[in-house]
Parts: C-alpha cells; structure tokens; sequence
C-alpha cells in the first residue's frame, strides 16, 4: 500500500491541478468580460457627462438669451413710446398755422425739384 499511496497522492494532485487550471481559466474569462463591462460603463459614465455638460452650458445659454431678449424687449418698448411721441410731434406741427401758411412755398419747392 505504501507503493500505491504515492501514486495515489500524485494521481489526486493531478486531478486537483487539472482543476485548478480549469477553475483559472473559467476566472479569467469572467475577469475578461467584468472588464468588458467596466470599460462599457466607463464609456456610458463618460458619455454622461459630456451630455450633463452640454445641458448646463445650453442652460446658461438660454438664461442669457433670455436676459438678452428681456433687454431687447425694453428697448423695443423704448423705441415705441419714442415714435408714438414723434408721430405725436409731427401731427401736431402739421396742425399748427405756420405749417399751413407755408405749404405754398414747400409745393412750389416740389414743383421746382422735380424739374431739375
């Protein structure tokens, strides 16, 4: 028995490389695909962000747009008032009695452009 015990211990550590050696490449093939999937996430994590970012720059974009069209909007209102009292201005000097005494003169103005 001593002989076989050997051979049977030789025999048995054989058998436990062969599945160790198994068990390695079963675990490197699961750390291949786990850094897969680490990269994969990386990507999406990556991608993300650049995302988050173009969102809080397009965000800051339109706040200031909409500062920008605020500001606009004032001086469009301010340009209204501005031609409603020059239009105001004007109707009132077409009115007025020296307007109308001198429309003569501007139509023999007229006439007299016209025929240069």
């Amino acid at each position: 028995m001593s002989e076989d015990a050997p051979e049977f211990t030789i025999a048995r550590l054989r058998e436990q490389l062969l599945l160790a050696q198994v068990r390695i490449n079963e675990l490197e093939a699961e750390l291949s695909a786990a850094d897969r999937r680490i990269e994969f996430e990386r990507r999406l994590t990556d991608e993300a962000q650049n995302l988050a970012d173009r969102y809080l720059t397009e965000a800051a974009n339109a706040s200031a747009l909409a500062e920008n069209l605020e500001g606009v909007r004032s001086e469009l209102a301010a340009v209204a008032a501005r031609l409603t009292e020059l239009d105001g201005e004007r109707k009132a000097m077409q009115r007025s009695r020296s307007w109308r005494w001198t429309s003569p003169i501007r139509a023999i103005e007229r006439w007299w452009s016209g025929k240069k």
